[in-house]
C-alpha cells in the first residue's frame, strides 16, 4: 500500500506487513487538498508519521492496483492507528441533538463510508446508531461484535440507503463488508451487484441472501427483468431488520445452496430443486 508522509506529502510504498503505524481518512468528495492537508496536519500531532488517504493514495492509472485497492480497503481501515472523519459537520455541532448537522452529514448517505464506519470503533454509539440503522454492537467498543455475525439481510439493508457516484461502486464498496474479493469491470454496470451476490454465495450457507423484496410492491418484484433470485440493489433488502442467523448459521431452513448454469439449486431437508 501507498502512504502520504504527514510531513513531506511525499508517497512511499510499503510491501507486504512492513507498514509503518498510520492514520485514515474517511471522507465525502469534497473539500479537495484541505482535506489532505488536515489529516496530516492531525496525523502530525497525534505523533504518526503517516497517513492514508484514498484520493492521492491509491494508484488509479493502473486497473491491477486500482483492483488491490479496493479489495483491501476495508482491511487498511482496520489497520489503521487512527481515523478521522472529514465531513459536512460544523465546530460545536452536538450530534445528539436530533436536528443536528451530524445526522444530516452526507457521510451517512454515502456508499464508500459505511464500511469505514463498520471498520472502526466510535464513541457516539447511539447517535451514530440512530442515523444509520445499524446496532451500535457492530462499531462500539467493549461490546462490539464481528459484523459477520449479522446476516447478509441485515447488512445488505445497511448500505440500502446509501448512493455512489458510479453504479457499479454499489457492490465494489461492500466487498469487505462481505469478506468477499472480485475483479473491478468498471462498465459492467448493474451486473457488479450481481456478481457480488454470486461471490457472496459462494463463500456462505446464510440463505438471507435471498430474503429481499419485503419493501417492494408485489408487481415491482414480478416485473422485474433481473435474475430472479438475486436482487437488482441493496435497496431490495428494506424491511429485513429482523432477519438473523440462527445459532446454525444457516439464516433458513435451506440445507445447502449453489448457483449452477441452470439457475440456482436449493436443497431443503430431503429434495433439491431448480428455479
Amino acid at each position: 500500500m501507498r502512504l502520504l508522509n504527514a510531513s513531506t506529502l511525499r508517497l512511499t510504498e510499503f510491501i507486504g506487513d512492513s507498514v509503518s503505524p498510520y492514520a485514515a481518512l474517511s471522507h465525502t468528495w469534497r473539500g479537495g487538498y484541505l482535506k489532505i492537508a488536515w489529516c496530516c496536519d492531525q496525523a502530525k500531532q497525534d505523533n504518526l508519521e503517516w497517513a492514508w488517504v484514498e484520493t492521492c493514495c491509491i494508484d488509479k492509472t493502473s486497473s491491477s492496483k486500482l483492483s488491490e485497492a479496493i479489495n483491501s480497503m476495508s482491511r487498511w481501515y482496520q489497520n489503521c492507528r487512527v481515523c478521522y472523519t472529514f465531513s459536512d459537520v460544523s465546530d460545536g455541532d452536538v450530534p445528539q441533538a436530533q436536528d443536528s448537522e451530524f445526522r444530516r452529514s452526507r457521510w451517512f448517505t454515502r456508499g464508500w463510508t459505511l464500511q469505514e464506519l463498520l471498520a472502526l470503533e466510535r464513541m457516539l454509539c447511539q447517535a451514530i446508531s440512530e442515523v444509520s440503522r445499524i446496532p451500535s454492537d457492530y462499531f462500539c467498543s467493549g461490546h462490539r461484535s464481528p459484523i459477520f455475525a449479522a446476516s447478509i439481510a441485515q447488512r445488505m439493508l445497511w448500505a440500502a440507503s446509501r448512493c455512489t457516484t458510479r453504479r457499479e461502486d454499489v457492490a465494489y464498496c461492500l466487498l469487505g463488508i462481505f469478506d468477499v474479493n472480485m475483479p473491478l469491470l468498471y462498465g459492467e454496470g448493474k451486473k457488479a451487484f450481481q456478481r457480488l451476490q454470486e461471490e457472496i454465495i459462494k463463500h456462505t450457507n446464510d440463505s438471507s441472501i435471498f430474503a429481499w423484496g419485503f419493501g417492494m410492491s408485489e408487481s415491482c418484484v414480478q416485473d422485474s427483468t433481473e435474475t430472479q433470485y438475486l436482487a437488482s440493489s441493496p435497496s431490495d433488502f428494506m424491511g429485513c431488520h429482523s432477519i438473523v442467523i440462527d445459532e446454525q448459521g444457516s439464516g433458513q431452513r435451506v440445507d445447502d445452496f449453489e448457483v449452477t448454469k441452470k439457475g440456482l439449486r436449493i436443497s431443503i431437508s430431503s429434495f433439491s430443486e431448480i428455479i
